[in-house]
């Protein structure tokens, strides 16, 4: 309309007649009260930007709800974390860094064991040469250890 306005028209007559604003205001807005959609939908909506706006069930329905649900795909983080997470009650549940470092062994050697370690029954494979004193020995290591010690006695020494 080219910035031209429509003006002085009286109140409409027939559905498809032009209304003021004044007329939809009374209307429909009134002050702070909900407005009556008589269940009728909300159609034609696009993505909510802000905060305030309406959104779709479909829309909704793409969303993992505050209370739970199941997801469908992964998440891209941009970089971001995930921060303040409780401590873990069942086997799958994730868990804070600290968690980790303060009940679990790493494989880098840079934390070590507060307890002891009972294996039930179950075997160390894998353990390499000792390199200190300090360090477990693997039954390779013990039996060269013992003929070397047996061979080069200054008397004949027999197995134990």
């Amino acid at each position: 309309m080219n910035g031209k306005t429509i003006s002085n028209f009286g109140s409409p007559q027939d559905p498809k007649d032009a209304v003021r604003r004044k007329y939809t205001n009374e209307k429909f807005f009134q002050g702070d009260a909900p407005i009556d959609m008589e269940k009728k939908p909300i159609k034609n909506v696009l993505s909510p930007v802000d905060e305030g706006d309406v959104a779709t069930k479909a829309y909704c329905d793409t969303k993992l709800s505050l209370l739970g649900g199941n997801m469908q795909g992964d998440i891209a983080m941009g970089g971001h974390l995930i921060r303040h997470l409780g401590e873990p009650t069942h086997q799958n549940e994730g868990t804070r860094n600290g968690c980790v470092d303060e009940n679990f062994l790493k494989r880098d050697g840079s934390n070590w064991m507060r307890n002891d370690l009972s294996l039930d029954g179950f075997r160390v494979r894998g353990l390499g040469n000792p390199q200190t004193d300090q360090d477990g020995v693997n039954l390779r290591t013990l039996q060269a250890s013992e003929a070397r010690v047996l061979q080069e006695a200054p008397v004949p020494l027999t197995r134990w």
